[in-house]
């Protein structure tokens, strides 16, 4: 009994669930495909819904992004009169190309951080007999009301700025006001 106790206090920290941990908000996200108009094919992510599932891509429209199952997700070259099978199934095992999506998904940020939802714009850039090549063009992070959100340490050197500069105006104001308080002891 030990001994199983101890093996699953082992693999806790390996593994992923799918609920978020205290202290963090859930992100949102999104992958678009971009590809060049010569390509004849039409490209499918699987698996979509965490372990099974697929989504037909259309060239520049966001859509949902999961790291599902161990191997991650791919993303296929389907031909475009190819058959699909039944949408509840992978195409994991399938003969068409796939490339493995160069993406590490974002599930949660800590509380406190303005990103909402992410989105990573990909590209294929070479299509081969065996397969394609994927790589990343952008990944642009969106806060509240899909904002676009900058870097973090701008708005705290923005507020550091201000509060700085109330500090000052306060205390000139105190000097004028009493002006012995500032440095020098009351002469009675």
């Amino acid at each position: 009994m030990r001994v199983i106790l101890l093996g699953l206090c082992l693999c806790l920290p390996l593994s992923t669930p799918d609920f978020l941990p205290p202290g963090y908000s859930a992100v949102r996200h999104e992958l678009v495909l971009n590809w060049d108009d010569n390509v004849d094919t039409r490209f499918v992510f699987s698996p979509s819904r965490r372990n099974y599932g697929y989504h037909v891509i259309t060239r520049g429209k966001p859509f949902p992004f999961w790291k599902s199952g161990y191997y991650g997700p791919h993303i296929f070259a389907v031909p475009p009169n190819a058959v699909l099978p039944d949408p509840k199934e992978t195409l994991r095992g399938s003969p068409w190309p796939c490339a493995l999506v160069p993406v590490h998904e974002v599930r949660s940020v800590p509380i406190g951080y303005p990103v909402v939802r992410i989105l990573t714009t990909l590209r294929v850039t070479a299509m081969r007999e065996d397969g394609f090549l994927l790589e990343v063009v952008e990944e642009e992070r969106f806060g509240m009301f899909d904002l676009p959100v900058g870097p973090v340490w701008l708005p705290l050197l923005a507020i550091a700025g201000v509060g700085f500069l109330l500090l000052l105006r306060f205390n000139v104001a105190i000097a004028k006001r009493k002006p012995w308080a500032v440095g020098t002891a009351p002469v009675a």
